[in-house]
């Protein structure tokens, strides 16, 4: 895996042209939302980041605090803008006002299993508020398809 790549725009602006996601629910191959991203997704790898998942009642939700190890994909897709287009409107980020997300985009980064590192973007719970007493911890930080 390379890191992501740049190009110039005709307005003289950096556009990435490919990106990588870590997810770890509905957006992982066979997940509920996985299909809307078939045509961009060029590969998958399994892997898993430091964090707390839990189980909301309809979907996982991810906070990047605690002692725990969260199972997911590490996906690269082509299409870039677009495809963090869609997850935006999946995942409830308003870029315009963060604060008011459900989840929010983090950029962070993680080792891949070849070895070396890339960049890339995750959607965390919103804890603004706290996490729900409704949410349940998953100890096996992983989400079953």
């Amino acid at each position: 895996m390379e890191a992501a790549q740049m190009k110039k725009a005709d307005h003289d602006e950096e556009v990435m042209v490919e990106g990588y996601a870590f997810v770890y629910g509905t957006l992982k191959v066979g997940g509920k939302f996985a299909s809307r991203f078939d045509a961009d997704r060029l590969e998958v790898v399994p892997c898993s980041i430091n964090g707390t998942l839990y189980d909301t009642g309809w979907y996982p939700a991810i906070v990047l605090e605690g002692d725990g190890e969260v199972q997911g994909e590490l996906h690269r897709y082509k299409n870039w803008h677009l495809v963090i287009e869609r997850m935006d409107r999946i995942e409830g980020y308003q870029e315009e006002r963060p604060e008011r997300s459900l989840f929010m985009r983090r950029m962070t980064e993680m080792e891949i299993p070849n070895g070396g590192k890339v960049a890339v973007i995750l959607y965390e719970f919103n804890t603004h508020n706290g996490v729900p007493k409704t949410f349940k911890v998953m100890e096996s930080g992983l989400w079953e398809i």
